[in-house]
């Protein structure tokens, strides 16, 4: 009975939860420009550089994670997604979607480049290692 009350409340959540959106390439453009802005500043160059020069080995990916989510979450709020981890990763999957058109490739390396303080960044966008 428990169990039943569970698969109904999970069936009732699924039916609220909405769709991310769909993104044209120019939006998946203009999406990654605007982190490429927000990655070159130096106040989050010099906040990304002290974070993770000082981190563990073991707080290295919760640390980086954190500081991305702070430039991304807002990114992908005004694009429609979800304003958490969780709308990142559906606007990830959006870019992927447009990485045999030539321009997303080409603008991921530069947001990769954007925020790579010392050999270490948000591993977002670049998908070339």
């Amino acid at each position: 009975m428990a169990r039943d009350k569970l698969s109904a409340r999970q069936a009732a959540v699924a039916s609220n939860v909405l769709a991310p959106p769909s993104l044209s390439l120019e939006q998946v453009v203009e999406m990654q420009e605007a982190e490429i802005a927000e990655y070159s500043k130096p106040e989050f160059q010099n906040e990304l550089y002290a974070t993770l020069s000082a981190a563990t080995p073991e707080e290295l990916a919760h640390l980086r994670q954190e500081l991305c989510l702070k430039i991304q979450v807002p990114i992908v709020a005004q694009r429609g997604f979800e304003p958490t981890a969780l709308g990142v990763s559906q606007a990830t999957q959006q870019i992927l979607r447009y990485h045999g058109e030539g321009k997303a490739p080409a603008r991921s390396a530069r947001v990769g480049g954007a925020w790579r303080a010392a050999g270490r960044g948000c591993g977002r966008w670049d998908r070339s290692g």
